[in-house]
């Protein structure tokens, strides 16, 4: 092994001590049932340990617009608000069927910061026109789908808790994050935060052809 690294290049010597480094920073945990995707962030309760963690979904990428990357972006936004919150960015409402979709009042002039009245999982285009608008300075009415990243309390770790062992499931068999978040939200409110950059679905095939297009370009 020793002499094969020996005839390595120096640049590829370099990545390899880099993912030697980083395969001792990851922590993972086997979900062995499928019970959702609350479920799947409960397991996850002792290495959080009553700290605020960032969640980011695994079947999205993130382009940021701005020299300051998306995650940097989302987590000032919770320094500033100190409430747990919700990365969103606009979509059609066509779309809103595949999301979980938020809605209420904006905080801010550049309407990046969103006072969250409600946070519906999947809804279909009739509900979300009736209840799921949101109101910009223009007048006009757009729909914000969960950008992909959340900032997530010891709150949420603790409605979890309470949910699966006494509770039941919120979607089917399944135990819902997107239920428990707005449990968190009519108690203490939560924020919704439009970052300055894309989000790319990848979990669907249509917007991974998409992905691929805005990446190779």
């Amino acid at each position: 092994m020793r002499e094969n690294y020996d005839k390595l290049p120096q640049d590829k010597k370099e990545l390899q001590w880099e993912l030697t480094k980083m395969k001792h920073m990851i922590t993972y945990v086997v979900q062995k049932e499928r019970k959702g995707f609350g479920h799947a962030v409960w397991l996850c309760k002792n290495f959080v340990a009553d700290e605020p963690v960032l969640l980011l979904l695994g079947d999205f990428l993130y382009k940021s617009q701005t020299e300051q990357n998306c995650c940097e972006q989302v987590i000032n936004a919770y320094k500033e608000s100190g409430k747990l919150l919700v990365s969103i960015h606009e979509i059609p409402l066509e779309d809103v069927s595949h999301y979980g979709i938020l809605s209420g009042c904006w905080d801010d002039d550049s309407e990046s910061m969103m006072d969250v009245r409600q946070f519906v999982e999947k809804p279909t285009d009739s509900f979300a026109r009736e209840y799921l608008g949101v109101e910009n300075k223009k007048k006009e009415t757009k729909y914000y789908a969960t950008f992909g990243q959340y900032v997530l309390t010891p709150e949420v770790f603790t409605e979890l808790d309470r949910v699966i062992k006494f509770g039941k499931p919120s979607e089917g068999s399944e135990y819902g994050l997107t239920s428990v978040i707005e449990t968190i939200r009519e108690k203490d409110g939560i924020v919704g935060f439009v970052p300055k950059g894309k989000s790319f679905d990848i979990g669907l095939p249509h917007e991974y052809r998409k992905t691929m297009m805005a990446f190779s370009e």
